[in-house]
């Protein structure tokens, strides 16, 4: 069953017609690599329609499924023409971009309570054509988000600060 709201997500996500009421607990949480964190449904759903502004042509596979009732876990190939965000005079037309990733999802009462992604940040960034300060604020932005993860997985499995 979770399998199948992974997929049917991801469905929907490509035809436009998702929202966060067919696939999310009311106070779920999406973790964005982009765009940040979102809680629940109504922030999910600004976020997906966000997503019709800002590109075209979406591409969202999610393959090697493993899942059960409580959490799974998913490799994926993501693609479309990102419209907005873009600098104009690098890409005016916007640009094409693909990427892959893994991403984890919790489950309860059959719909998705967390989503989170993991992907290369230096691949994604550089293919939007960002500056170089823009790249780097974004990098940076980005490590500080995973190394505060790092901190809690490390807290939450009880072990001891490596640099003490």
């Amino acid at each position: 069953m979770s399998d199948e709201i992974i997929h049917a997500f991801s469905a929907a996500l490509e035809q436009g017609s998702v929202t966060a009421l067919d696939f999310f607990t009311p106070d779920a949480v999406y973790h964005d690599f982009i765009h940040g964190e979102f809680h629940g449904r109504e922030a999910l759903n600004g976020f997906f329609r966000r997503w019709e502004k800002d590109g075209q042509g979406y591409v969202w596979r999610f393959f090697d499924v493993m899942a059960d009732a409580t959490q799974g876990y998913a490799r994926w190939y993501f693609a479309y023409r990102r419209l907005r965000g873009i600098p104009r005079k690098r890409k005016p037309e916007g640009v094409f971009l693909e990427l892959c990733g893994m991403s984890h999802f919790r489950f309860r009462a059959g719909r998705i309570a967390e989503y989170r992604e993991t992907l290369n940040p230096g691949t994604s960034l550089l293919e939007m054509g960002l500056s170089a300060p823009t790249l780097i604020r974004q990098l940076e932005r980005h490590a500080a988000r995973e190394q505060a993860e790092t901190v809690a997985v490390r807290e939450r499995l009880g072990l001891p600060d490596p640099r003490v």
